[in-house]
């Protein structure tokens, strides 16, 4: 009977250890093809001292030329999930008409810079990718943007800059 036990036991430790092993090494493989969704949801138990502050809350600047739908300079503000080196985001944007649209981004961290792609939450059809520099101190990222929409073959780039908020 004592053999028994250790042995379920000694099982049920190395499941255990088997499911951690095979979440670390899979979880970030499948967020690359599940997207923002799986980095959202796993990144609230993802360590706070290995996220390098890329994590909370950040203020958006990204500009556009020759569009009637959107300003010059469109401000939004932005909040970053981290899991490993996967980042993921959402924003809102406003429109010229008052009309405001979700966005999400999906991106891979590596030596200070962040590339990854942007694309609508709804059906408004919007997507684009994105490469952001991100300086050692902490300061403002910036980089660029290009994307466009499914309603016009029009492709649209710029500037963009992300600031932590405190």
């Amino acid at each position: 009977m004592g053999a028994e036990v250790f042995y379920c036991i000694v099982g049920i430790v190395a499941g255990f250890i088997g499911n951690i092993v095979v979440a670390a090494a899979v979880g970030p493989t499948s967020s690359l093809f599940g997207g923002f969704g799986p980095v959202r949801f796993f990144s609230r138990w993802w360590p706070r001292r290995w996220r390098r502050g890329l994590d909370g809350a950040w203020g958006q600047v990204w500009y556009v030329d020759g569009t009637p739908r959107y300003e010059q300079q469109n401000i939004s503000p932005l909040k970053l999930y981290v899991l490993w080196h996967f980042v993921a985001g959402e924003f809102i944007v406003a429109e010229d008409d008052g009309t405001e649209s979700q966005y999400r981004l999906i991106a891979l961290e590596k030596r200070g810079h962040i590339t990854g792609r942007w694309f609508s939450a709804g059906d408004v059809g919007y997507f684009g990718a994105f490469q952001i520099s991100r300086p050692a101190n902490n300061g403002p990222a910036k980089g660029k943007w290009c994307g466009f929409s499914d309603r016009e073959p029009v492709v649209r780039a710029g500037d963009c800059e992300w600031r932590k908020i405190k």
